[in-house]
């Protein structure tokens, strides 16, 4: 066979190399092509950019070619996974007004209260994605939620998905930016007060999908409703009459999911109360999943079984075995529709 007729990587045409090389980071991007030759370096300077930085990719020289060969406006993705805050602040200083999705992982602790600051005043970002760190010996009057709703709410009007994960048990404050393009949220140890339940209401009137871990419940009117909420996605270690207390102020759900750590096994007397409320109280519910960490006993599913509306939903039950009694079954799920997962978008570029 003709050598000539052999394909190599360069024959490519200028698209199909611009897809490839958003398939990779920065990082790598820059330390596989930069200074292959002027058409390689011409489509470098076209590409889309990922800014992934973690501890493995640590070469100076390379980060610094970053800094010096792309342009501000490349970059797309910014995803944060270091300790060294310095350099944080820097990459993230780097961006401009095309930044539409920023994650930041469990590293800086208060740090974050330094590198938001330097975003740029012009961002629009879509999607935010912060797990806020444990720093041992350090505390903070401060709060992430006020810092990210509040102190630089300006930067986050643009968003569509946010998932925020609060180390320290959290308390909202009053937020007066309306986000009008916020579809889904996910908030991690926040205490669900008339606070928050306000900001749903007033500041993401298109908020569809909602997460959440709470802490405690503060006392809501029975009256309040957060009817723009379609999707609600639970995780708590509450026994149905907290659950069933919250969920009444989501009367047009259509899918929940409740995740139970630790369930209470005093059964008979608490899982009617999620049946009755489900059957009354929640009429546009298409899908429900309930699962239990760990399993429970088989007897749980009676309480969903004695009435034509569960009939109708067509029950099914995920089961599996105790491991002490291997002749005992446990429930590990309980669900009608397609059994859900996650509420929320896990994907972020």
């Amino acid at each position: 066979m003709n050598p000539a007729a052999h394909s190599n990587f360069e024959s490519l045409s200028n698209e199909l190399l611009l897809e490839v090389f958003e398939y990779l980071d920065a990082y790598d991007l820059y330390l596989t092509f930069h200074a292959l030759n002027q058409r390689i370096n011409a489509l470098l300077r076209r590409a889309n950019l990922h800014i992934l930085l973690e501890s493995s990719k640590n070469d100076e020289n390379v980060l610094n070619g970053i800094l010096s060969f792309f342009t501000p406006s490349q970059v797309r993705v910014l995803s944060l996974n270091i300790d060294n805050t310095t350099l944080a602040k820097q990459f993230v200083s780097f961006t401009d007004q095309n930044l539409y999705s920023l994650n930041i992982y469990k590293r800086h602790g208060n740090a974050l209260f330094e590198i938001i600051p330097c975003l740029s005043r012009s961002s629009r970002i879509k999607y935010l994605r912060i797990d806020e760190a444990f720093v041992y010996g350090v505390s903070s009057t401060r709060s992430l939620f006020d810092l990210i709703f509040i102190e630089y709410s300006a930067y986050f009007t643009s968003l569509v998905v946010a998932s925020i994960s609060f180390h320290y048990y959290t308390k909202a404050s009053r937020v007066q930016t309306v986000f009008p393009h916020l579809r889904h949220l996910s908030l991690a140890k926040i205490t669900l007060t008339s606070t928050l339940t306000d900001f749903l209401s007033s500041s993401t009137p298109n908020l569809r999908s909602l997460v959440i871990l709470p802490t405690i419940q503060d006392y809501l009117s029975p009256t309040f409703a957060l009817k723009q909420i379609r999707q609600l996605h639970l995780r708590c270690t509450y026994n149905f009459e907290y659950v069933a207390s919250l969920i009444k102020i989501f009367p047009s759900l259509r899918r929940l999911k409740i995740d139970y750590v630790n369930y209470s096994r005093n059964l008979p007397s608490t899982n009617p109360i999620c049946k009755s409320l489900t059957e009354e109280n929640l009429p546009h519910l298409k899908q429900l999943t309930i699962d239990f960490e760990p399993a429970v006993e088989l007897e749980i599913v009676k309480s969903f079984t004695t009435n034509e509306f569960w009939s109708a939903k067509k029950l099914n039950v995920i089961r599996t075995m105790n491991k002490m009694e291997s002749r005992c079954p446990m429930v590990k799920s309980i669900y009608f529709g397609s059994r859900l997962h996650s509420l929320i978008e896990k994907r972020f570029i």
